[in-house]
């Protein structure tokens, strides 16, 4: 994938919500190999993440946690641990990897004067925290101060 350009699009929301069905379908030992998230990373392939939203959560706070722990929400087991990614490889598949994805790179995905500010600033110590504990992950909508979509504040929490 990576010799010719193919990026991996994954939705890693699959793993925790649907986790019950791909265990009756497909057994653990091949869940385990499902959307091999590390080994994508690892070869060189551009990793994305999103959603199919109705199908599984449009959260990406859950598709993070996915990604980090590769828990799944039927039966709380971790399968294929060494397919988690990192916090800071989980956060580029849905920044800059996305913006790579729709050609969108030079103008948005990642914090730099001249791109557009797309971004939401969390009531978070530091962010390392959520690699400590990725379960925080669950509650970080309640910890959304801000939000700035095309540069706009599309969002601000009360007393921010």
């Amino acid at each position: 994938m990576a010799d010719y350009g193919i990026i991996a699009s994954s939705n890693p929301v699959f793993n925790w919500q649907e986790g019950a069905a791909f265990l009756t379908n497909l057994g653990p030992e091949r869940f385990a190999r499902t959307q091999p998230f590390r080994s994508y990373v690892n070869a060189g392939v551009v990793l994305t993440s999103g959603s199919d939203y109705p199908v599984t959560s449009h959260d990406p706070w859950i598709g993070m946690h996915a990604l980090m722990t590769r828990r799944s929400q039927a039966d709380g087991e971790v399968y294929g641990p060494d397919e988690t990614l990192d916090l800071e490889q989980a956060l580029r598949s849905y920044t800059i990897n996305g913006a790579y994805l729709t050609y969108e790179e030079d103008s948005r995905g990642s914090l730099q004067v001249g791109k557009v500010a797309d971004l939401v600033v969390l009531d978070l110590e530091d962010i390392r925290m959520l690699e400590e504990d990725p379960g925080l992950l669950f509650a970080m909508k309640d910890r959304i101060l801000l939000t700035m979509s095309d540069g706009v504040v599309r969002y601000r929490k009360d007393g921010f």
